[in-house]
């Protein structure tokens, strides 16, 4: 992507793999509409060019941010990009976009791959306690997910999530084996259905994890785990689950006006299912590892 960053680059060495990160930042719907037009011909004509590693442009929770990673084997690959970019449709159309970009590089495409490991899904474990506590930790809305503010604490919401007699199907998003959020579901076992929650971790947020993560868990709920309807709920100030939910294939089914008190202020909370005889969305699967 064009690439005008305002970035911390240091003097670069031509050998060096060059890196940029960040985010795509539309301030209303039109802009955001503009991005979908034309990202696909711009991430095909990126990744076709001579010393393009890595080019991602992926959509967020929040329907007006994507985040962008981009990798060139060095920097004439990376120059030659940014001067194709800026006679392109692509920069003509998204000019007025905002950019929040940071150019690194890096001495090989080993340490590259090295830096952040593929997320994944696997079964939560005891161990993750240290992790969930830091999560809960990470940001003020983790609240809205439960009382942990301790480590004490952490070990016993885990404790709950794996008791033998739990109702709860919990998956942790981890990269390498580090916990960074959670997609759970609480199993009604009478009627084949289950209450679909999740949450991620501040810096794991904006990645497009979340939908991800939870696509793949729905799916795997409503096939191998046999049940025939998923539900869930926010409040409608958090609309990133909201988007969440509609990229995961829940339909809204109603609003429940008022439903929670918080601080002496009432909030109405939008309602979603998913059938198994509905159709599944596409998207990018997580490798999910089950056998724990």
């Amino acid at each position: 992507m064009d690439d005008r960053p305002t970035d911390g680059t240091r003097d670069q060495n031509s050998a060096d793999v060059v890196e940029l990160t960040g985010r795509l930042l539309c301030a209303d719907l039109t802009e955001a509409s503009t991005v979908r037009q034309h990202l696909p011909e711009h991430i095909a004509l990126t990744r076709a060019e001579p010393g393009c590693f890595r080019f991602e442009v992926e959509p967020t929770e929040d329907p007006l941010v994507w985040t962008v990673v981009e990798q060139f084997v060095d920097r004439a690959a990376f120059d030659a990009h940014q001067a194709r970019v800026r006679t392109s449709r692509w920069l003509e159309a998204t000019a007025g976009i905002a950019r929040d970009y940071v150019i690194s590089t890096r001495d090989s495409l080993d340490e590259v791959s090295a830096v952040t490991p593929s997320p994944m899904l696997r079964r939560l474990r005891a161990s993750d306690a240290p992790a969930v506590h830091a999560a809960f930790g990470s940001a003020d809305d983790m609240a809205r997910q439960g009382d942990v503010t301790t480590l004490a604490e952490a070990e016993r919401y885990v404790a709950r999530l794996l008791a033998e007699d739990s109702p709860h199907e919990p998956w942790a998003i981890a990269e390498g084996e580090e916990l960074i959020g959670l997609i759970a579901v609480t199993v009604d076992e009478e009627n084949l259905s289950g209450w679909f929650w999740y949450w991620v971790t501040h810096r794991a947020r904006g990645r497009g994890l979340t939908a991800r993560a939870a696509a793949t868990v729905a799916q795997w709920a409503l096939t191998e785990r046999g049940l025939e309807r998923l539900e869930l709920g926010h409040r409608v100030n958090n609309p990133a689950s909201g988007a969440v939910a509609r990229a995961v294939g829940f339909v809204k089914e109603g609003t429940e006006r008022g439903k929670f008190l918080i601080d002496g202020q009432r909030f109405d909370v939008d309602t979603y299912g998913r059938l198994r005889t509905d159709p599944a969305p596409a998207f990018d699967s997580l490798p999910l590892r089950a056998g724990e």
